[in-house]
């Protein structure tokens, strides 16, 4: 049988790592990195104009 390494994080680790970006996401133990679309993209680039 192979093995792969695991490269998913817990929800502890997620939090020490990534804790402070508002645009990441744990997902079943992937990080998934989110962009806004449509209207929210419009809101996202009014807030930083």
């Amino acid at each position: 049988m192979v093995q792969f390494a695991s490269n998913l994080l817990t929800a502890d680790e997620f939090i020490i790592k990534y804790g402070d970006r508002d645009r990441c996401e744990l997902i079943d133990g992937e990080l998934i990195e989110m962009e806004p679309t449509g209207p929210h993209e419009q809101v996202s680039a009014a807030e930083f104009a």
